[in-house]
């Protein structure tokens, strides 16, 4: 009986992505693409993205709500055509994460030594070794820090595109 009923499962599975692949709509995307390279970056509909525009130097940033066919859009709010984006800022989250590891451990060694020393009653609650160990990782935790957004400047190095799924369904 145990039997039986793993193999109807199966095929009720089979069924059911037989008939639920072909009804999905194909997805559009939004490219980053650098110049000579096979390297890019897609937004899809959902995701975080930060831009600025040409003439300003204000960032905006919200959800991607919308990619037509050469325009997207932002939170719902505006519509944006390509030729109109300057700059695209992409978070590089490896160094995020470094910058705040680096930022907490030379605290929590800064304030272990500390409570270590009030504990012990120490002449310098703060050995100068410790002070310049945990100063430089709060030092490079910073510098790091500084350097956890990409700027991706659109025009010769990146060019920015609309991949269109849909257009292959034709």
């Amino acid at each position: 009986m145990h039997y039986f009923s793993v193999n109807m499962l199966k095929i009720l599975l089979v069924f059911t992505a037989m008939f639920a692949v072909p009804s999905a709509s194909a997805q559009q995307y939004l490219i980053v693409q650098k110049s000579e390279s096979i390297k890019t970056f897609k937004y899809r509909t959902g995701d975080q993205i930060m831009f600025s525009l040409t003439g300003t130097e204000k960032v905006f940033s919200g959800e991607l709500t919308y990619i037509g066919d050469s325009t997207f859009a932002v939170d719902d709010k505006f519509e944006i055509h390509l030729k109109a984006v300057s700059t695209i800022y992409r978070t590089r989250y490896f160094i995020r994460l470094l910058s705040k590891i680096l930022l907490t451990a030379g605290v929590i060694y800064i304030g272990v030594e500390t409570v270590n020393g009030v504990i012990n009653n120490d002449s310098p609650m703060i050995s100068k070794s410790t002070a310049i160990a945990s100063s430089a990782m709060v030092g490079a935790g910073i510098g790091i820090g500084l350097l956890k957004t990409a700027k991706l400047r659109i025009g010769e190095k990146y060019k920015l595109k609309i991949l269109n799924f849909d257009s292959f369904n034709e």
